[in-house]
């Protein structure tokens, strides 16, 4: 279309195609892993386990109509969750086709003698936010904080599209998708005009884990950005890091992860020109009302081979959402690699 001069992610297109008016009214069909998760909230600890128990073959379908102390509904929603359960794990090939037929039939007959359901599991799952109704994926910003006393004025451009603290996009889990997030800071005491960061990717992905899934979360991210070193206090390095892990989530869309990384770090100003280590990540995050999100962390890496150091990490960052296109974030950090450094700054974001 005339309004992409050079490039567009599928998001644009999308829009753009609903400006127009080419597209129709939207219908949400839950995707499998949400309609698992609403049925596991409607059930408690025990009757997940029978849910385990009916899915791994530890015990049948039969055994669990006899039960006299679940009523129907409970049958019923035992029965729901352990289909759905079953037809997932084939998908993701966690069980054989004999298997899969065996388990399955016998579920479904079982459902099939306690008639239908008064309640349409599906109708029931709020609809999340449409993509199309997100905020536009360009993100310019400006701001101003202190670094170790020192104020400075900052810029950023951010071609795409959002990150963990953003409200807009994949709500119940931790999804970050940003490309060539660019980042310059005046510092008015001292007259310097300094590069602070030029991240080429960074894609974060935080599945939580439940009683009937176990996804690995996972990071990876490359670009130049500085820290401080024993002989420079702000010292530009390039960066590649890479991660893996575990989370979890707790009271509805807060969640938890803890990850092991490994990082080269490349820069004229780290000893022999390089540092390659490793070490663990850990936050969590989580929605304070319903404009504002929140993510906690804390990082540890050990950098044994080249230019040997520890880098410690931690921070917070609160995002605030003003309206569709506009958004505010406050955020504090200390780090701390051979020397240290603290910084607050807040961000008035404009999405376009």
């Amino acid at each position: 279309m005339d309004r992409f001069h050079i490039a567009a992610i599928p998001i644009d297109t999308i829009k753009a195609a609903d400006d127009a008016g080419l597209l129709g009214e939207a219908n949400f069909r839950p995707a499998k892993t949400t309609l698992i998760r609403y049925l596991a909230g409607q059930l408690g600890n025990n009757q997940i386990e029978t849910v385990l128990a009916l899915v791994n073959g530890r015990i049948s379908a039969e055994h669990l109509l006899a039960q006299q102390s679940l009523s129907r509904r409970e049958k019923i929603r035992i029965l729901d969750l352990t289909v759905e359960v079953i037809q997932y794990r084939y998908v993701k090939k966690d069980i054989s086709q004999p298997q899969y037929r065996r388990h399955l039939l016998a579920a479904l007959k079982a459902r099939s003698r306690l008639g239908s359901s008064e309640t349409d599991w599906a109708s029931k799952i709020s609809v999340p936010p449409q993509p199309e109704q997100g905020h536009d994926s360009k993100r310019a910003s400006m701001g101003v904080g202190l670094e170790g006393g020192d104020l400075f004025y900052e810029l950023r451009f951010r071609p795409a599209l959002t990150d963990l603290t953003d409200m807009d996009y994949i709500p119940q889990q931790g999804a970050q998708i940003e490309f060539g997030d660019l980042r310059t800071r005046y510092y008015p005491e001292h007259r310097r005009l300094l590069l602070d960061q030029a991240e080429l990717i960074d894609i974060v992905s935080i599945s939580p884990m439940s009683a009937f899934s176990k996804p690995l979360s996972w990071k990876a991210n490359t670009g130049w950005h500085r820290k401080p070193l024993e002989n420079d206090d702000n010292a530009l390095y390039y960066r590649l890091n890479g991660g893996i892990g575990l989370s979890g989530q707790y009271s509805g869309s807060g969640l938890c992860y803890l990850m092991a990384e490994a990082e080269l770090n490349i820069g004229g100003d780290i000893e022999n020109d390089y540092a390659f280590g490793g070490g663990a990540s850990a936050g969590t995050i989580f929605t304070a009302g319903r404009f504002c999100r929140i993510h906690l962390y804390g990082r540890v890496l050990r950098f044994f081979m080249g230019g040997p150091h520890t880098d410690y990490t931690a921070g917070g960052i609160s995002n605030f959402k003003i309206c569709r296109n506009h958004h505010l974030s406050v955020e504090a950090r200390y780090e701390e690699a051979g020397s240290d450094r603290y910084e607050i700054s807040t961000m008035w974001h404009w999405f376009f």
